[in-house]
């Protein structure tokens, strides 16, 4: 009978300990099922976030590639620009030397000494007053002609 007594309260000291033990693993399990679902959550919304991200870097390449296309006609346009520019400012240069050659020989040749060096451009006095007559000036394109009004009105 001892025995048994014994036996039995070992038993339920042993059924006690199981119980503690039991009460505390349902603890956990019961954190672990929140957790899950938290990081559950965490995990859809990380989802959605990257998927965001894909969808605004599909769309920042289709505007760069726009944007790029759009440089590539303005720099294509700038370029056609500076060789026309090259082009008229050639034509400039040979109208201004043709009109500096007609002036000159409309002028009076003064006897100059045999010595004396010519002087800088901008030191050359210009004097309206002695324009040539239309008649002596030579038949120039209308683009030469355009050119010269303005250089006029620069003065």
């Amino acid at each position: 009978m001892l025995e048994t007594l014994l036996i039995n309260g070992a038993l339920a000291i042993l059924l006690g300990a199981t119980l503690f033990y039991a009460v505390k693993l349902n603890r956990r399990i019961g954190e672990l099922r929140r957790s899950r679902s938290e990081l559950d959550e965490a995990v859809r919304r990380f989802a959605g976030a990257a998927a965001d991200a894909d969808r605004t870097m599909a769309r920042l390449a289709e505007l760069t590639a726009g944007q790029g296309r759009a440089l590539q006609e303005a720099v294509g346009k700038a370029g056609a620009l500076v060789g026309d520019l090259d082009f008229l400012m050639e034509r400039a240069d040979a109208t201004a030397d043709r009109l500096e050659q007609a002036i000159a020989a409309t002028r009076p040749k003064a006897a100059a000494p045999a010595e004396a060096k010519p002087t800088p451009r901008a030191a050359t006095p210009v004097a309206p007053a002695k324009r040539p007559a239309p008649a002596a000036e030579p038949a120039l394109p209308e683009a030469e002609r355009k050119l010269l009004q303005a250089l006029a009105g620069l003065r």
